[in-house]
């Protein structure tokens, strides 16, 4: 299976894109301009995550898993968390994301998203449903920018 990620917007640190599989679309995205993953195709699995203590849509950039991964020992800001890894995740905006996490929603206004837990429980549900069944799924991330001419 594979998932593809469309950006389609960005202005100033907001990324703005669509989730599509199989020529569908399945929801709208939010990224963090400044931290955003690089347009290409990456593995996907479906990891305990040790931050959110539950199973998460972790997207393979360098680390296959957290006990072996090198952000885990470090302190991200003033928190005591580890720097989480890319993810899919719900959320209502990116503002001080730098994980290069993607939020997935329903596209309100520009840089917000609402319904965040809909689209991710129908989005991993799909996921989940295709490694049980062996398949191998991957994202792939597409730039399509539509220039807009927006002021906020």
């Amino acid at each position: 299976m594979t998932i593809t990620i469309q950006r389609t917007f960005i202005k100033g640190e907001i990324t703005e894109g669509h989730v599509t599989i199989d020529g569908q679309r399945i929801c709208d995205t939010l990224e963090n301009s400044f931290s955003c993953l690089a347009a290409g195709s990456y593995a996907v699995e479906l990891v305990k995550c040790k931050q959110y203590a539950r199973k998460m849509i972790l997207v393979k950039t360098f680390a296959p898993r957290c006990a072996d991964c090198p952000r885990m020992r470090f302190v991200f800001g003033n928190t005591r968390m580890p720097q989480p890894c890319p993810q899919l995740k719900p959320g209502n905006g990116i503002h001080n994301r730098h994980d290069g996490s993607i939020v997935v929603g329903t596209r309100s206004s520009l840089g917000c998203i609402i319904h965040p837990r809909n689209a991710f429980a129908a989005l991993y549900d799909r996921i989940r449903k295709n490694v049980e069944r062996g398949r191998v799924v991957t994202l792939e991330i597409k730039e399509t920018l539509i220039e807009k001419k927006w002021t906020i």
